[in-house]
């Protein structure tokens, strides 16, 4: 008999980060993953309008909108908070401009790179971020490099073409970003005070009724959100992982619903991986 099969699906910007702890799950539960990872809007419509196949896990960015509007449509069965992005600002290494905080993105002479045709939060969520931080004009005043999507001007930064952008921090965790960029951090309170920001920063597992192999899911959810291996490598990607110290801080700010929160975490049908 065959190893069983798993069919996970992921918002695209966990790819990353998931590919890694895929492999570690196949080799310590002796199954097969098939992993897809795209925009959580397309695969949260697709899931609930049309696809009819095997799916059993779905982790999606929003611990709010998309698994309430997919437990509406009767697809979803559960769902448990998982991650949460942050927002940063990158400069080169050298930091040339001597960026010190957030503010200095608007000062006179600064090359800032943005993205405004990029996919929320990309795009609407940096315009939250600059608005709360009192700079929105100054900002846009200094955009030299414009495209749409941020990882198109991370390679700028990285050569110090522009001093500066904000970004999820995730994304300064690439293997060709991570080490070539300063990471400045934003204050919480002006990185959450939009409330795009809010919303998109969360993402959730989410255990689906088409699934197949519902111990196993189970089992995978558990080892994502329990596992030190989970923790330690969502962090190294850069992400706040559930059981990061952080996100207590991190929950004061984002918008999550309280069943993502409360309740039993698969403890039935599971050992720890």
């Amino acid at each position: 008999m065959g190893r069983p099969t798993l069919v996970v699906w992921a918002c695209g910007g966990l790819s990353e980060a998931l590919r890694v702890l895929n492999e570690e799950f196949e080799r310590s539960a002796r199954c097969r993953i098939l992993f897809t990872g795209a925009a959580t809007g397309y695969l949260a419509d697709s899931l609930a309008h049309r696809y009819r196949g095997q799916v059993d896990v779905f982790v999606m960015r929003t611990a709010t909108q998309r698994p309430l509007y997919l437990k509406k449509a009767k697809k979803l069965a559960w769902f448990k908070l998982f991650c949460a992005s942050e927002y940063v600002v990158i400069t080169p290494k050298s930091n040339p401009a001597r960026i010190r905080s957030i503010k200095d993105l608007a000062r006179p002479g600064v090359k800032v790179a943005f993205s405004p045709k990029a996919a929320t939060p990309e795009s609407k969520c940096i315009l939250e971020i600059v608005e709360a931080a009192g700079i929105k004009g100054g900002f846009l005043k200094n955009v030299v490099k414009s495209t749409d999507c941020p990882r198109k001007f991370l390679g700028d930064v990285v050569a110090g073409r522009v001093h500066a952008a904000i970004v999820e921090k995730r994304l300064a965790c690439l293997p060709h970003v991570k080490g070539k960029v300063k990471v400045i951090p934003i204050p919480l309170e002006i990185a959450f005070k939009g409330k795009k920001c809010k919303i998109k920063s969360p993402f959730s597992a989410a255990l689906i009724t088409l699934t197949k192999q519902p111990q196993l899911a189970k089992r995978y959810i558990h080892f994502l959100l329990r596992s030190e291996t989970a923790r330690k490598v969502m962090e190294e990607y850069g992400f706040v992982h559930v059981k990061s110290p952080r996100m207590r801080q991190f929950k004061r700010y984002l918008a999550i619903a309280k069943e993502a929160l409360v309740g039993e975490v698969v403890r039935e049908f599971v050992r720890t991986v």
